[in-house]
């Protein structure tokens, strides 16, 4: 299915999947049961995008904001200035969060003000992140790490040790699941905060997508 430049972020909301154009400073919306694509404008160079709060949240990485598009209208309806270079972006229950890779930090953004409530300082060469009931999870591929935000105190409480310098992150209630540049994928026991298994991948783009089936993923 054609979109439009450029193709890279990619998010799904209960009646579409959305896709991030950076080329094209746009955000495709495809339609779930006929497949018609809606196109919006946002910032500069967008990359990250994630569904949440009755709206589509994207990370423009070119001119360091936030864009709001509502999920009816398909309009932007806020700007959010951030830190430097924003590209991964999550949502937890009550909160955005997204990554400024040139300032190695990591926003929370309140989605109902739309306002930057903290800047938490994390690690170098911050890329990935995802958020549980508790957590958030950020990947560091200059510190091979993956750094714990605790959700309450808005701090990091632990880093975890993670070679092949990890790219991408996604979470479940028991595990992350960590992309690396050197084609693997690893998974760390969110309980233990120990790497319990590793997949390779020949060839492999780096990016994690977190599907469901009837099991445990």
């Amino acid at each position: 299915m054609e979109v439009s430049d450029s193709p890279n972020g990619l998010a799904v909301s209960d009646e579409a999947i959305w896709v991030s154009n950076g080329h094209a400073d746009t955000v495709s919306r495809i339609d779930g049961v006929d497949g018609e694509v809606a196109v919006t404008t946002v910032g500069d160079n967008p990359v990250g995008l994630v569904a949440g709060f009755g709206a589509i949240w994207v990370s423009n990485s070119s001119d360091d904001t936030i864009s709001r598009i509502d999920a009816v209208t398909l309009t932007v309806t806020d700007t959010i200035a951030v830190g430097r270079r924003p590209a991964g972006i999550a949502v937890s229950a009550d909160a955005l969060w997204v990554v400024a890779e040139r300032d190695d930090t990591v926003s929370r953004i309140d989605p109902t003000t739309r306002q930057v409530t903290d800047v938490i300082d994390v690690a170098r060469g911050l890329s990935g992140l995802a958020a549980t009931d508790d957590a958030v999870w950020v990947a560091s591929t200059d510190d091979d790490s993956v750094s714990q935000i605790d959700l309450a105190t808005r701090s990091v409480t632990d880093a975890i040790t993670v070679d092949g310098d990890p790219r991408d992150v996604v979470a479940t209630a028991e595990a992350i699941w960590v992309a690396s540049d050197e084609e693997t994928v690893i998974r760390i026991d969110t309980q233990a905060r120990t790497v319990t298994g590793i997949v390779s991948f020949d060839p492999f783009d780096g990016d994690v997508r977190l599907g469901h089936s009837d099991g445990d993923p």
